[in-house]
């Protein structure tokens, strides 16, 4: 993944993920059917209440090889929805502290070193959350995410992939009133 498409990778895990969900719903009532023998659940009761009766709405699959591929269906799309779940909050906390993997891993080496030498790590290229995502999807007003990111579309990002902004590190409160104390 790189600087030019590290907004539509994440945006292809985030739409995936929810595509998986939605696959494993297909599939649920031939699970259901599969493991308790009968339909122990109903998305017509949260919508209906439970006086509906399913079975003359949505009739189970009598075909053994259709009934086997929902089933399939079913399992598939669960597995694939968790690990893109996982996947895609990993990405969701990686660009909120604007870090790549490779960032996360020096960045935690040095955060360990400094530990150790009783030092605080600070990122430099951490511009606080909102700031992050709004550099990550390009965003300059709140309604720019409708027609830049939800519809396909080819703007550019805002960096050039190699000079980034930085923030204005200050020290903690308690540090510089340690160093006032040390000068007066």
């Amino acid at each position: 993944v790189g600087h030019l498409n590290h907004r539509y990778f994440f945006q292809f895990c985030f739409f995936l993920t929810i595509g998986a969900f939605y696959a494993a719903t297909l599939g649920f009532s031939e699970f259901q059917h599969f493991l308790f023998g009968r339909k122990a659940f109903s998305y017509l009761d949260l919508l209906f209440g439970r006086g509906v009766n399913e079975v003359e709405i949505l009739p189970t699959v009598t075909n053994p090889s259709m009934y086997f591929t929902f089933l399939f269906l079913f399992i598939v799309a669960v597995t694939a929805g968790v690990v893109l779940f996982g996947f895609t909050l990993w990405h969701f906390w990686l660009v909120s502290n604007a870090e790549t993997t490779i960032d996360f891993h020096t960045n935690s080496t040095e955060r360990k070193r400094l530990k150790q030498l009783k030092q605080t790590f600070i990122n430099p290229y951490d511009l606080g959350f909102i700031l992050n995502w709004k550099m990550f999807l390009g965003l300059n007003k709140w309604y720019e995410i409708l027609y830049k990111n939800f519809l396909p579309s080819t703007h550019r990002p805002f960096c050039d992939g190699i000079n980034w902004p930085i923030r204005k590190i200050t020290k903690p409160f308690e540090e510089q009133k340690k160093l006032v104390m040390m000068n007066v």
